[in-house]
């Protein structure tokens, strides 16, 4: 028989014992959020490596912290290994799979195949959830949902294209959302199903969307429309539907340059896709890629001093990366279409004739 009283001692011991343990708990926790704090101040100065090492610590000091685990994630997927990006992310999805989009939303573009098309079907029901709530949280999921909505819609057609009738519903469904939850004022659905309807070879309904799109943000685009359309004896220009409203935030410029790659293919004249791509290069100079679209479409357009400067400002940047850096195809592309080029200028001038007028 135990002695009298070791039983009160023991359950003591064991009070004590689980209140030191919470509170070890609880300061490691504070010190955890104290250097994901610190972290993130260090990658806002670019201190890179030092800013994941403090939030790889926090990770280690708050295991079942699943915020700590995504600001890990989401530092890693901007500034490190995408691999360790998916092991934090995955665990921070893991302890809170009801709660927090972003982490869905990062792996979704970090994975492939069926795991990222979960991860963006995740992302988007948390969202869904919470804009259906009241408060400050709805307001802001419903901000963020168009374009997880958007992402969503690329996954599927990324993984399973159009030919799956099924993956293009759902992707169409879910810009078409987008786009209803924006009022139709946001330009990256419109553009988004213009590249769908592009896809699926129906031509003249992707020239009326990113023609919609384009007109958001792109100063005067609207109103050529207009006037063409009027020369035309037509009633309303197509991409007019949102004439009024105010205008949308310039996209990015990886967004731009895909809407000028649209509209050179859709449109009959050049002159859009020109502008786009100026107002890329005035913003960002040093990318050879963009460069090079701007001289192809400069050239189609029989603009050929301008391409051929722009082409020049392309190859310049092309020999500072090197062969190696540059890669075969990229220089090979940019002989090509030097020799279009040339090839242009020596028939315009057995022809007699002068190059095109600027459009712009």
């Amino acid at each position: 028989m135990p002695p009298r009283g070791s039983a009160k001692k023991s359950a003591g011991r064991e009070r004590a014992r689980g209140k030191k343990e919470a509170v070890r708990g609880e300061t490691a926790r504070l010190k955890a959020e104290s250097l994901v704090q610190r972290g993130e101040e260090l990658l806002a100065v670019e201190s890179f490596g030092e800013g994941l090492d403090m939030l790889r610590e926090a990770a280690r000091l708050a295991p079942g912290d699943a915020a700590v685990h995504e600001a890990l994630g989401a530092a890693a997927a901007e500034y490190g290994d995408p691999r360790e990006a998916v092991a934090a992310l995955q665990a921070a999805a893991a302890l809170a799979p009801g709660e927090g989009h972003a982490k869905f939303m990062y792996l979704a573009q970090l994975l492939d195949g069926p795991g990222a098309l979960e991860a963006a079907r995740a992302g988007v029901a948390v969202l869904e959830r919470d804009a259906a709530r009241a408060g400050e949280r709805a307001n802001e999921a419903r901000e963020v949902l168009p374009g997880a909505l958007c992402t969503l819609a690329e996954v599927l057609l990324g993984g399973c294209g159009v030919e799956s009738a099924g993956c293009a519903e759902e992707a169409e469904g879910a810009l078409r959302r987008a786009g209803e939850l924006s009022g139709g004022l946001d330009p990256e659905p419109l553009q988004a199903l213009a590249s769908l309807r592009v896809e699926q070879d129906r031509p003249a309904e992707a020239l009326e969307l990113i023609r919609r799109s384009v007109s958001l943000w792109l100063p005067g685009y609207r109103e050529q429309l207009e006037e063409a359309a009027a020369a035309r004896g037509a009633v309303k220009a197509a991409g007019s539907a949102a004439a009024g409203a105010t205008a949308a935030e310039t996209p990015s410029v990886e967004a731009r340059v895909e809407a000028a790659k649209l509209l050179l293919e859709l449109e009959e004249s050049t002159s859009p896709a020109v502008r786009v791509l100026e107002g890329v290069v005035r913003e960002n100079d040093g990318v050879p890629d963009v460069w090079y679209l701007l001289a192809l479409a400069l050239h189609a357009g029989g603009r050929l001093t301008r391409a051929e400067e722009a082409l020049e400002r392309g190859e310049a940047l092309l020999a500072a990366l090197g062969a190696e850096g540059a890669g075969e195809g990229a220089m090979a592309e940019f002989a090509e279409l030097r020799s279009a080029i040339e090839e242009s200028q020596r028939a315009l001038e057995a022809a007699g004739e002068e190059e095109a007028p600027s459009e712009d």
